[in-house]
């Protein structure tokens, strides 16, 4: 069959792009016969062979260094046609306005990048102009510039410069011709010659540049997934900082990376870099308006620079600090999700050449991850330290305060809580207060405070959002030591009554894995059985939405008030004792003058009547006295001091004021 009017790899991508040429084909194919079918398959398939080719040399890493060879190919095969000592190919970098060229130094295989500026020197003024340029003394006419125009080391004669232009007849390149042999100057033969290919050589070039482009776009595209990949890992800000700076260079092909972090208490860009050895860090802080950090941040625009020593806003003090040399930079802002600044990503010395604009929306690109992954970083840095913050809190309290998830769990004890428990103090750096730590953080709160009726508290003050107060509670546990403890060493172990028999404890109250365990459980008198009295409040904790998270639980220790009631009951009235224990320890122990009322009561005739009675019925009238006589000290709002043998002794108006205490008495 007669071949479709689509010969080429540009015709196919034509019809495969534009809508118009698609609906065409679309309809050519509905016409073809089997056999033409067939022959249109083996063209498509072949041109696509094509396209997997091209796809293939794109991805292929070796690509660039190829190109750079047939490109160095080239340039000497023409230098050898117009028969010149030295042939250089410069490409224009639009993205720098520069021109730049791999010089292949003397007597070494190596090449160095050398760049000149798009209006300097005849180079630049042929890729101004798109004019040739041919000189047979090159020092005499004023547009040579030997900086530009002459390779260092070598004396230049004739020259003769010119233009390559691509399919838009824009010039890509200029070809620099210097020193033809035999010392004759290059003529317009020469030009016209080089006329003949020039436009091969334009169309090689552009596809040259096309397909390095290509490459470093899917180089950067695989670069980018993976520094995004990457930056997730961590929720640590100094980790992610790390990450930011590594992936970015890498991203880059940078020699150095540096984020640094707006402060904006202090108006400051912060950062940590490498010193000149690489192997230790120190932290730099500049002003936020200084520098090409500083300008970025101020401004919020980014900024790519070849050469930073001729950037008035580079400031060199951190060279300084480091002995490190800066050429070329690209520096772009970090904003976080509310396009707020928060810092500035700084790229620093490109492995070859400069950073391109490509590279510029790479880094775009990369920084708004970026940007995501550090406000997430400083979200968790922030809690981490309200959390430090709330845990002082809690440890300072002289309560015992146990906080639990919505399940009832514990998740964190307080200092005081384990030592209301009968825990080590932490303080004295006891290695046994992480074991308890670690045995109770996660129980049940009821678990561990076996307080009749707290489970229904607790579930009934999450489940309302109400407090409950659970007045004069006595929790009763037992304390008991382990010859053998987890940490290897003897150690103390909390143990609780068993539900069913309050003479057997359960060590941490945890059931044993098999019932058989009888060796599990701890008689009563192998513990130290310990007695709390405690009032208990049960508070919920709501988050900043109002909505209960879990449960906060109280437990203020009355052990010894109580044991101090106890003991002024005997003296006093449960009135009396209340208000003295209202005024404090340190109110009772100071002493001071006040007039009171003493009152001394004995039995009258008390030695006489006992010769008469027996020992047990002299037992039994002093009870009865006493009974009698305290009671009514007590109904008349006095204190028992002491009894002395069948006396006793009373003071009215101490330690409280009395107003008519002689008369009470």
């Amino acid at each position: 069959m007669t071949r479709p009017n689509t010969s080429s790899v540009t015709a196919t991508l034509s019809q495969l792009t534009q809508p118009s040429q698609t609906s065409n084909l679309i309809d050519r194919i509905k016409t073809l016969s089997i056999p033409q079918f067939s022959c249109w398959l083996d063209f498509f398939a072949a041109d696509f062979q094509q396209f997997l080719g091209a796809i293939a040399l794109i991805n292929n890493d070796a690509l660039e260094t190829r190109l750079e060879q047939v490109i160095e190919a080239l340039t000497l095969k023409v230098g050898q046609v117009l028969q010149a000592d030295q042939a250089t190919i410069f490409m224009v970098d639009t993205d720098t306005g520069q021109l730049w060229a791999n010089i292949p130094q003397r007597h070494t295989n190596k090449t160095i990048e050398r760049r000149i500026p798009h209006n300097q020197g005849v180079v630049g003024h042929v890729a101004a102009t798109g004019k040739s340029f041919n000189t047979s003394v090159a020092y005499h006419h004023p547009l040579f510039n030997p900086e530009f125009d002459e390779i260092p080391g070598y004396r230049t004669q004739s020259l003769l410069c010119m233009p390559i232009f691509n399919r838009n007849n824009q010039v890509i390149a200029v070809i620099n011709f210097l020193n033809k042999t035999g010392g004759v100057p290059f003529d317009s033969t020469d030009e016209k010659q080089f006329r003949d290919f020039a436009d091969d050589l334009g169309i090689i070039l552009e596809a040259c540049q096309s397909f390095q482009q290509a490459a470093r776009n899917q180089r950067g595209v695989i670069a980018l997934l993976k520094a995004t990949e990457s930056l997730g890992k961590s929720l640590k800000l100094e980790q992610t900082l790390s990450l930011v700076m590594e992936q970015a260079r890498d991203l880059m092909q940078a020699d150095r990376s540096t984020l640094f972090l707006l402060c904006q208490d202090r108006n400051e860009l912060w950062s940590k870099v490498a010193t000149a050895d690489g192997e230790n860090t120190i932290e730099i802080r500049i002003p936020a308006n200084r520098g090409i950090a500083g300008y970025v941040a101020s401004t919020c625009k980014p900024l790519n620079i070849p050469d930073a020593y001729k950037d008035d806003r580079f400031d060199p003090t951190t060279d300084k600090q480091t002995g490190y040399r800066t050429e070329s930079i690209l520096c772009m802002p970090v904003f976080n999700s509310k396009n707020k600044l928060i810092g500035v990503t700084q790229l620093i010395n490109k492995h070859q050449g400069y950073f391109t604009s490509s590279d510029q929306e790479f880094m775009r690109a990369f920084n708004i991850q970026a940007g995501i992954a550090l406000e997430n970083a400083q979200l968790f840095e922030s809690v981490l330290i309200e959390k430090q913050y709330q845990q002082d809190i809690l440890q300072s309290l002289t309560d015992a305060v146990i906080s639990t998830d919505m399940q009832g769990r514990i998740v964190m004890i307080n200092d005081a809580a384990i030592k209301f428990l009968g825990g080590p103090n932490r303080r004295k750096g006891s290695p046994n207060w992480k074991l308890w730590q670690s045995k109770l953080t996660g129980r049940y709160i009821w678990d561990i405070v076996p307080i009749e009726n707290l489970q229904w508290r607790w579930q009934d003050s999450l489940a309302t959002g109400t407090r409950h107060y659970m007045p004069e509670q006595t929790l009763k546990i037992g304390l008991y030591k382990s010859p053998q403890g987890d940490l290897g060493s003897p150690s103390m172990v909390l143990a609780m009554p068993k539900w069913d028999d309050p003479n057997v404890y359960v060590p941490w109250n945890e059931t044993p894995q098999t019932e058989s365990s009888s060796t599990y459980y701890l008689s009563k008198y192998q513990v130290q059985e310990i007695e709390r009295s405690l009032n208990l409040s049960v508070n919920p904790l709501l988050n900043p939405e109002g909505s209960v998270r879990g449960g906060l639980v109280v437990l203020e220790d009355m052990t010894r008030e109580k044991r101090m009631k106890t003991a002024m009951y005997r003296y006093m009235t449960p009135r009396v004792a209340d208000q003295v224990l209202a005024l404090g320890e340190d109110t009772l122990m100071q002493g001071k003058k006040q007039e009171v009322t003493i009152l001394f009561s004995d039995i009258r005739g008390y030695t006489n009547l006992t010769e008469h009675l027996g020992a047990t019925e002299v037992v039994s009238l002093l009870n009865k006295y006493f009974e009698t006589m305290v009671e009514a000290v007590f109904n008349h709002d006095g204190t028992l001091d002491k009894f002395i043998g069948d006396a006793l002794m009373a003071v009215f108006g101490a330690p409280l004021p009395l107003p008519n205490h002689a008369w009470k008495a």
